[in-house]
């Protein structure tokens, strides 16, 4: 698995924080910048924006397994604190040489699905979660791993199962649009001194749903020059990102 996709997965699969919410926020759109950074081949400016994103949000995961650190029940700490503090932990000793066993063993996917059952048994949670990640690494549609994680797949990403529920509403919404605007476009072309062109027209301008923003630039907009730049004036009044990335393009 990339380094982009573990920490998508971990801002997309951890619960969110409510009031921090915003700050989280502003620590991933850092934390997106810095991976960039890093393909770019630049640590420096890396380092510099992972540093950022941790002042914004000091428990930003992605952030902190960024630079290296762990979570070791409630506290981040380094991987040689955390090396120590296994030493000392049975548990954490149980783990490795379970793990061991299960890859002396085992096929790779299995170990991995073994390490999360038995992660998940012994209430260790952040080391479930690495299980099922590499899972998914060897095995992208392994159902099992990605129901406990909450992802699924939805056209090539991998994305929390809520964002997935969201983005399919947000497209059924875009081809009822669609579809409305198909019959709206006609009556547009009609004399404008017929009741139907004027009431066709009227319903075009009160028009302020961001879903349908891409029926407006594909139905509509490519009629006419006239109706083109009724679109253009229309995107211009909505406020909605949408509009505004139709706009540019």
């Amino acid at each position: 698995m990339s380094t982009s996709l573990l920490v998508f997965v971990v801002l997309t699969a951890s619960p969110a924080a409510g009031a921090g919410e915003a700050r989280n926020s502003e620590a991933d759109r850092l934390v997106e910048q810095a991976l960039e950074a890093e393909l770019e081949g630049n640590n420096a400016k890396r380092r510099n924006l992972l540093a950022e994103a941790l002042r914004a949000a000091p428990q930003c995961e992605a952030a902190r397994w960024q630079t290296g650190q762990v979570r070791v029940g409630r506290r981040w700490m380094t991987l040689a604190e955390s090396q120590q503090t296994a030493a000392e932990d049975p548990l954490l000793e149980r783990y490795r040489r379970t793990l061991a066993e299960c890859d002396g063993r085992m096929t790779p996917a299995a170990a991995q699905r073994a390490m999360a059952r038995w992660c998940r048994q012994s209430k260790l949670p952040q080391q479930e979660r690495f299980h099922w990640l590499k899972l998914i690494e060897l095995s992208p549609n392994e159902p099992e791993a990605l129901a406990a994680l909450e992802l699924c797949w939805h056209r090539g990403q991998l994305m929390g199962r809520d964002e997935a529920a969201e983005m399919q509403a947000v497209e059924r919404a875009q081809h009822e649009w669609c579809d409305r605007l198909q019959e709206l476009a006609p009556r547009l072309e009609r004399s404008e001194n017929s009741d139907q062109s004027a009431a066709a027209w009227e319903r075009l301008r009160s028009i302020s749903d961001p879903a349908a923003v891409p029926g407006l630039a594909t139905v509509i907009a490519p009629r006419s020059r006239q109706l083109g730049l009724e679109i253009v004036a229309l995107l211009g009044k909505m406020r909605c990102h949408e509009a505004a990335a139709s706009l540019i393009r």
